[in-house]
């Protein structure tokens, strides 16, 4: 009889967790946090309010979007970082250009 397990055999991505991150923006420093979820799903939460992610993981690296919608556009934020224990560091991508990245697990 085969038993199966409910245990992932893989190892999970290191960029799972929430993160509060740190962008250095056009506008200044933002503090936004975002929530990813192993099935590549998440929230990525900022003044302007919560915005679902997609995420993909590629070992401890990980990429997401989010969409944000204003009353004239809207517009994408590419996220690409890595995350190393509880810190995590990358850019984001805007319309506006690249902006560096740090964040801190902070669940």
């Amino acid at each position: 009889m085969l038993l199966r397990s409910n245990r992932m055999s893989e190892a999970q991505s290191a960029a799972i967790g929430t993160w509060r991150l740190s962008v250095s923006t056009k506008r200044g420093q933002e503090h936004p946090i975002v929530a990813l979820a192993a099935d590549g799903t998440g929230i990525y939460q900022s003044p302007e309010g919560p915005l679902p992610v997609t995420a993909t993981y590629d070992g401890d690296d990980v990429s997401f979007t989010a969409i944000h919608k204003t009353v004239m556009t809207d517009f994408s934020m590419r996220f690409r970082g890595t995350a190393t224990g509880d810190k995590f560091d990358g850019a984001m991508v805007t319309v506006m250009g690249a902006h560096p990245i740090t964040g801190e697990r902070v669940g």
